[in-house]
């Protein structure tokens, strides 16, 4: 694309008109470049980003606007620094569905924030509008109510106007006066905007005037004067991350099953094998290893070996499911050599920390990415502590309970994030 010029690039952003009364602006860093520690920014060849501030007083409904912009050569780059960086965007703020989308690949995040002497509720839309990355965070006054639809209205704005000054840029020539005065640059016969708008569920309807004709329903609904939706405020985002072609064949479902029946036929194997141990160590130590001793020892040795057979096919076939329920993208090794390398001798002492406390921080990876706002541990430590048990002689008997802990809380986390990448991306 043609590199936007400075004009072109200064209009990207909201004016005072745009705006409700009484913000007035506070800041304006529209050409002070991408922050000094944005790696993303410069991987992706990102040409602008700036902001600006509006401040009103503290019992506004709205009383303060951030209006950022981040602008990339092509339209890949832009949607790659916004996956990139949604989780550092969205500020750790709830995840909100069913609310008015704008855009493309939409996210909206919000809720109320304790700020130590005070507590804020605010709101980010996060979008794209083609070479564009916008993020538009709405903070709500003290003892204000600022409805949802309010802030869809001001996104719709962002969008009207950078859709404007970029059509305005490919036609080699500047609006006038009014870079926004019509909100819709795509529109074309019915015919052919029903096949070519990039835009099909961000953009107003028009007048025969080319003017926005549009409101928003008691559910939160844009609408026709007519009364059909613009787009269904249920909707889930266009692009969910990660995208449905990171999981090859079905999509698993969450479960527990086999990681209840592990914990369940391990404890009873550990628990036959504990006194043992123990016996065997005590006795060995002190010489005093008797015949009869023997034979009571090998014969609970059968026993306990004749259980663990079937827990540890039960544990491998868990753990290679585990990783397998892992988007591709996000996996640190494939689910066939996390599983083959640990029969690997002496080398399977180093690779149980990649097989094991791997899985759970790629678990991890991929539920930021699916959900910022609902991603938790997902047991990275608990592995960690259980494979260094492991290997300290007369403890390693105890490394178990560990390992057991860490099994339960990574199946969680592999199910929390299942069910949140269902829940966004429409499967059942």
């Amino acid at each position: 694309m043609q590199s936007l010029t400075d004009q072109n690039y200064l209009q990207l952003f909201l004016e005072a008109r745009e705006l409700p009364a009484g913000l007035q602006l506070t800041q304006d860093s529209r050409m002070r470049g991408s922050d000094p520690n944005d790696e993303t920014f410069r991987r992706c060849l990102g040409l602008r980003s700036g902001l600006v501030a509006w401040q009103a007083p503290i019992n506004s409904t709205i009383e303060r606007i951030v209006d950022i912009r981040w602008v990339f050569p092509s339209e890949d780059m832009a949607m790659s620094y916004h996956q990139q960086t949604l989780q550092t965007n969205c500020e750790n703020m709830p995840y909100l569905q069913n609310v008015p989308l704008v855009g493309t690949e939409c996210y909206v995040f919000g809720g109320r924030v304790d700020m130590g002497l005070a507590q804020i509720t605010s709101y980010i839309y996060l979008f794209r509008v083609k070479t564009v990355i916008v993020k538009f965070y709405v903070a709500q006054g003290e003892g204000q109510n600022l409805p949802i639809n309010t802030i869809a209205t001001l996104a719709q704005n962002v969008f009207n106007r950078i859709s404007s000054v970029l059509a305005a840029q490919a036609q080699n020539q500047m609006p006038q006066n009014n870079p926004y005065a019509n909100p819709n640059p795509y529109q074309q016969t019915a015919q052919t905007q029903q096949q070519n708008n990039p835009y099909p569920f961000a953009q107003p309807p028009q007048t025969p005037q080319g003017q926005a004709n549009y409101g928003f329903s008691p559910q939160g609904q844009p609408i026709y004067p007519q009364g059909q939706a613009i787009y269904q405020s249920s909707q889930p985002p266009s692009i969910a991350y990660p995208p449905k072609g990171d999981y090859s064949g079905s999509i698993q479902q969450p479960g527990s099953a086999l990681a209840i029946s592990y914990a369940i036929l391990g404890t009873l194997t550990w628990l036959i094998s504990l006194p043992v141990y123990i016996l065997f160590m005590a006795l060995t130590l002190d010489g005093r290893l008797s015949g009869g001793d023997e034979e009571v020892l090998a014969v609970t040795f059968v026993l306990t070996i004749l259980m663990a057979i079937p827990t540890g096919i039960l544990f491998l076939i868990w753990l290679y499911k585990t990783w397998e329920a892992v988007p591709e993208r996000y996996r640190s090794t494939s689910p066939g050599k996390a599983l083959g390398f640990l029969f690997i001798p002496f080398f399977n002492m180093y690779w149980i920390f990649r097989a094991f406390p791997g899985l759970s921080k790629s678990i991890e990876k991929a539920h930021r990415a699916i959900n910022p706002s609902s991603a938790g541990s997902g047991g990275f430590v608990v592995g960690m502590i259980a494979c260094v048990i492991n290997f300290i002689p007369f403890l390693n008997i105890l490394s178990f309970i560990p390992f057991m802990i860490w099994v339960l809380v990574t199946n969680n986390a592999k199910n929390k994030m299942l069910r949140d990448y269902l829940a966004q991306s429409g499967y059942r």
